[in-house]
Protein backbone atom coordinates (compact mmCIF):
# COMPACT_ATOMS: atom_id res chain seq x y z
CA UNK A 1 0.00 0.00 0.00
CA UNK A 2 1.27 3.26 -0.72
CA UNK A 3 1.22 6.46 1.46
CA UNK A 4 -1.08 8.94 1.42
CA UNK A 5 -0.61 12.12 -0.21
CA UNK A 6 -1.35 15.22 1.81
CA UNK A 7 -4.46 15.75 -0.53
CA UNK A 8 -5.72 12.66 0.77
CA UNK A 9 -4.75 12.77 4.27
CA UNK A 10 -6.43 15.70 4.92
CA UNK A 11 -9.50 15.05 3.38
CA UNK A 12 -9.59 11.32 5.38
CA UNK A 13 -8.70 12.78 8.56
CA UNK A 14 -11.34 15.38 8.25
CA UNK A 15 -13.62 12.52 7.57
CA UNK A 16 -12.47 10.62 10.54
CA UNK A 17 -13.17 13.98 12.70
CA UNK A 18 -16.08 14.52 11.00
CA UNK A 19 -15.39 17.84 9.60
CA UNK A 20 -17.56 19.90 7.35
CA UNK A 21 -14.94 21.44 5.47
CA UNK A 22 -11.08 22.10 5.54
CA UNK A 23 -9.93 26.02 5.93
CA UNK A 24 -6.28 27.05 4.91
CA UNK A 25 -4.26 29.73 5.88
CA UNK A 26 -1.46 31.78 5.03
CA UNK A 27 0.57 34.50 6.46
CA UNK A 28 3.80 36.26 6.27
CA UNK A 29 5.94 33.56 3.99
CA UNK A 30 3.24 33.76 1.49
CA UNK A 31 2.38 37.20 1.67
CA UNK A 32 6.05 37.81 1.01
CA UNK A 33 6.77 35.50 -1.26
CA UNK A 34 7.51 36.46 -4.89
CA UNK A 35 5.82 33.04 -5.98
CA UNK A 36 2.66 33.30 -3.52
CA UNK A 37 0.25 33.06 -5.98
CA UNK A 38 1.86 30.46 -7.50
CA UNK A 39 2.44 28.44 -4.69
CA UNK A 40 -1.64 29.03 -3.14
CA UNK A 41 -2.76 28.03 -7.07
CA UNK A 42 -0.99 24.38 -7.00
CA UNK A 43 -1.73 24.19 -3.71
CA UNK A 44 -5.66 24.34 -4.54
CA UNK A 45 -4.99 22.50 -7.29
CA UNK A 46 -3.60 19.57 -5.82
CA UNK A 47 -5.64 19.46 -2.55
CA UNK A 48 -8.93 21.30 -3.62
CA UNK A 49 -8.33 23.65 -0.44
CA UNK A 50 -8.38 27.17 -1.30
CA UNK A 51 -5.72 28.98 1.03
CA UNK A 52 -6.77 32.67 2.58
CA UNK A 53 -4.20 34.88 3.01
CA UNK A 54 -4.44 36.73 6.21
CA UNK A 55 -3.32 40.29 6.26
CA UNK A 56 -0.54 41.23 9.45
CA UNK A 57 -3.38 42.78 11.60
CA UNK A 58 -5.72 39.70 11.20
CA UNK A 59 -3.10 37.58 11.80
CA UNK A 60 -2.47 39.29 14.96
CA UNK A 61 -5.84 39.19 15.95
CA UNK A 62 -6.31 35.60 15.75
CA UNK A 63 -3.43 35.14 17.44
CA UNK A 64 -4.22 37.12 20.48
CA UNK A 65 -7.92 35.37 20.62
CA UNK A 66 -6.13 31.67 20.32
CA UNK A 67 -3.52 32.78 22.96
CA UNK A 68 -6.16 34.03 25.11
CA UNK A 69 -7.98 30.60 24.85
CA UNK A 70 -4.64 28.56 25.56
CA UNK A 71 -3.97 30.08 28.37
CA UNK A 72 -6.85 30.87 30.11
CA UNK A 73 -6.12 34.55 30.30
CA UNK A 74 -9.58 35.28 30.78
CA UNK A 75 -9.68 38.53 33.66
CA UNK A 76 -6.04 39.69 33.17
CA UNK A 77 -4.29 41.94 30.19
CA UNK A 78 -2.12 39.97 27.59
CA UNK A 79 0.09 40.89 25.34
CA UNK A 80 1.35 38.28 22.25
CA UNK A 81 4.16 38.45 20.30
CA UNK A 82 4.15 36.18 16.76
CA UNK A 83 7.53 36.32 15.70
CA UNK A 84 7.62 34.96 12.11
CA UNK A 85 9.03 34.64 8.64
CA UNK A 86 9.33 38.30 7.98
CA UNK A 87 7.20 39.53 10.13
CA UNK A 88 6.10 40.69 14.03
CA UNK A 89 2.27 40.62 14.52
CA UNK A 90 1.84 42.40 17.82
CA UNK A 91 -1.67 42.14 19.66
CA UNK A 92 -2.26 42.83 23.51
CA UNK A 93 -5.84 43.68 25.72
CA UNK A 94 -7.79 42.45 28.37
CA UNK A 95 -10.98 40.76 27.27
CA UNK A 96 -11.84 38.89 24.21
CA UNK A 97 -10.94 41.50 21.35
CA UNK A 98 -7.49 42.84 21.36
CA UNK A 99 -7.17 46.37 22.18
CA UNK A 100 -4.06 46.62 19.77
CA UNK A 101 -3.30 44.65 16.85
CA UNK A 102 -0.42 45.75 15.00
CA UNK A 103 2.02 43.66 12.26
CA UNK A 104 5.58 44.86 11.51
CA UNK A 105 6.63 43.91 7.91
CA UNK A 106 10.05 43.87 6.38
CA UNK A 107 12.06 42.96 9.67
CA UNK A 108 15.54 41.85 9.09
CA UNK A 109 16.43 38.27 9.21
CA UNK A 110 19.66 36.78 9.57
CA UNK A 111 20.89 35.11 5.92
CA UNK A 112 18.82 37.39 4.38
CA UNK A 113 20.35 41.10 4.35
CA UNK A 114 19.58 43.83 6.11
CA UNK A 115 21.81 43.06 9.35
CA UNK A 116 24.75 45.19 10.77
CA UNK A 117 27.83 43.93 10.57
CA UNK A 118 27.39 42.07 14.08
CA UNK A 119 24.80 40.07 12.57
CA UNK A 120 22.24 42.35 14.31
CA UNK A 121 19.50 44.48 12.81
CA UNK A 122 20.60 46.97 10.49
CA UNK A 123 19.51 50.65 12.11
CA UNK A 124 18.33 51.61 8.73
CA UNK A 125 16.45 48.45 7.56
CA UNK A 126 13.03 49.68 6.56
CA UNK A 127 10.24 48.53 8.48
CA UNK A 128 6.60 49.46 7.63
CA UNK A 129 4.22 49.61 10.54
CA UNK A 130 0.07 48.34 10.14
CA UNK A 131 -2.11 49.50 12.66
CA UNK A 132 -5.19 47.78 12.95
CA UNK A 133 -8.82 48.94 14.87
CA UNK A 134 -8.34 49.23 18.93
CA UNK A 135 -10.85 47.68 20.60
Amino acid sequence: MSAPTPSTWWWSTADGLRAGAITGFATSAIREARNGLDVLGRVRETTGVTIKVLPGVEEARLTYLAARRWTAFSARRLLVLDIGGGSLEVAGGEGERPELAESLQDLPQPGRGGQGAAGGPDPGARVRLRRGRRG
